[in-house]
Formats: C-alpha cells, sequence, structure tokens
C-alpha cells in the first residue's frame, strides 16, 4: 500500500513539471510573436531641422554634370517642383511652370512620408543622408516616369539662386526663372573661346557677364549680347536642343543656335525656322569652339 501511494505521488509530481514546461513553452511563443512597438511620431523640432531651400538635384546637378538643358527640361518633377521651401511645419514647392504648380501644403507627421504632391509623389526623408526622396505612387491611367527624383538642400555658393527672392510664390517665379538662367551660364558657358577646325571665324568669342538683362558678347558678327534658354515656361521652339540667341541690340537683328559640348569642345549651330514655330538645325553653320588658355 505504502508503495502504491509513494508511485502515485510521483506520477503527479511528473504531470505537474510537464505541465509548467509546457506553459514556459507557450509563454515564450506569446513572446515572439508580439507586435514590435509602434514608432513615436515626427515632432515639430524633427520638421525645424529640415527648414530651408531644396533644390531637385536631377535637374540642377545633371545640367551641371552633363552641360545639357533640353533632356531635364522634359522630368515631370521639373514642372512640378524644382525647389521646395520647408518653414513652420509646412512645404511650398514651385516648378518650372510657375503658378500652374505653386502650392503650400502641410507637412505629414508620420515615419511612412513627408508629404504628397499632386496625389502621385511621395517625399520620404532620409536623415541619414539629409535628403528627400520622391516615390512615384502608381495611378490608373497613368504610366510611371521610372525616375528616382531626389532634393537636396541649398548650398551656401548657390545662395544667388535665390536672391530677391522673399518669398517663394508665383509672383516671384520671372525672378527665380531669371536667377536660375544667370546661374546656368555663368556655370556652363562664361569664357573666352577660340575658333578651331572650319570654323570660318577668326575672332577669339567672349561670353561675357550680364549687362542689363542680357549677357555680353564679343568676336561674332558684331554681334554684341547673347541670352540663353533654360526651359522654363511652356513654348520651347528648339526642342530638343539648347538654344542660344546671338543679337545685337542697337538694330535689333539676331541669330539663333543651338549650343552643345562635346567632350571639350562648345559647338554651335545656327537654328532657322520650321514650321509649326518650331525651328531646326542648318548644319551647313557649324561653328567650334574651344575655351582660350
Amino acid at each position: 500500500m505504502e508503495k502504491k501511494v509513494l508511485i502515485i505521488t510521483a506520477c503527479c509530481l511528473l504531470v505537474l513539471l510537464f505541465s509548467c514546461s509546457v506553459d514556459k513553452k507557450e509563454s515564450k511563443k506569446r513572446e515572439v510573436t508580439l507586435a514590435p512597438a509602434a514608432a513615436p511620431p515626427k515632432t515639430a523640432s524633427w520638421s525645424k531641422k529640415m527648414d530651408g531651400y531644396w533644390l531637385l538635384s536631377n535637374y540642377f546637378d545633371g545640367v551641371l554634370e552633363t552641360k545639357s538643358i533640353d533632356k531635364y527640361r522634359r522630368m515631370r518633377m521639373f514642372k512640378q517642383a524644382i525647389i521646395l521651401k520647408v518653414e513652420n511645419d509646412s512645404l511650398i514647392h514651385i516648378g518650372s511652370l510657375g503658378g500652374s504648380y505653386h502650392k503650400k501644403i502641410p507637412l505629414i507627421h508620420n515615419y511612412d512620408s513627408l508629404a504628397i504632391l499632386e496625389r502621385a509623389y511621395v517625399l520620404q526623408y532620409d536623415s541619414t543622408q539629409d535628403k528627400i526622396f520622391i516615390h512615384e505612387k502608381q495611378i490608373e491611367g497613368r504610366s510611371n516616369e521610372g525616375i528616382d527624383y531626389s532634393f537636396r538642400r541649398l548650398k551656401e555658393k548657390e545662395s544667388r539662386l535665390i536672391e530677391g527672392i522673399k518669398e517663394l510664390h508665383e509672383e516671384q517665379w520671372p525672378d527665380f526663372s531669371s536667377n536660375i538662367t544667370s546661374f546656368l551660364v555663368d556655370s556652363l558657358l562664361l569664357g573666352a573661346y577660340v575658333p578651331i577646325g572650319n570654323n570660318k571665324m577668326s575672332d577669339t568669342l567672349f561670353l561675357q557677364k550680364k549687362r542689363g538683362k542680357k549677357y555680353g558678347l564679343k568676336g561674332f558678327k558684331g554681334y554684341n549680347s547673347f541670352y540663353m534658354e533654360n526651359g522654363f515656361g511652356t513654348h520651347h521652339p528648339y526642342r530638343p536642343h539648347n538654344g542660344i540667341s546671338f543679337d545685337d541690340t542697337l538694330s535689333h537683328e539676331f541669330e539663333i543656335f543651338s549650343w552643345e559640348w562635346i567632350r571639350d569642345e562648345l559647338v554651335f549651330v545656327k537654328m532657322v525656322p520650321g514650321g509649326h514655330e518650331n525651328y531646326v538645325q542648318d548644319r551647313r553653320f557649324i561653328y567650334r569652339y574651344k575655351r582660350a588658355k
């Protein structure tokens, strides 16, 4: 009898131990499957760090790297948001079409997005790179462009882009357009050039700093000023080429040329009316130059 009691007691202890073991395993399973804690919302101090101007890197950096303008004019984002201004927990954007795409929108305080432009573009801030990236949403009836857009902060040496701009507003869009033209001309074209190859021009060509509304020009058929097309607006008669006009401010005569950097050569090709308000190249008149040393 005593032996039976001991056996029953032992069995009860084994069952109890097994039950505890199962409970511990179930507890561990429950711990593993718990959902992670939700990320805290963005705060006002977070958005304050983003205050300032942001440039569309694809356009500004792309143009300076390739020394070409027209191909970047065709980007959708160029029309909608070439520059951003973050201030007071909101974002203002303006594109190359001016008032058509000038808008002020509130920042979104979560970790998925910063703001949404035109229902199609989700802006996401990457704090490690200090850049704003664009994710294009799939919209029915519209094909995705497939371009990875990003914005970077305005550099100190680029502050001339916003010179005289009190507020990023459509009324000051012409001033902003003019500032961009000046920045690109200074970066891509200004300087002295010597004719090379079959160029019939014997004089050194001088593309000079701005005087009034136009830039100075010397050494080409007596013209004394030039103006470069910057791709803003809706009328682009020189596409798919970069357009430039050489003018005589006294006689009001002018000629239109395409311009292109081919390695270290600056090449001008005369352009003539081609119908439907467009111009085409007349390749009988090609002028090649190299920078003067």
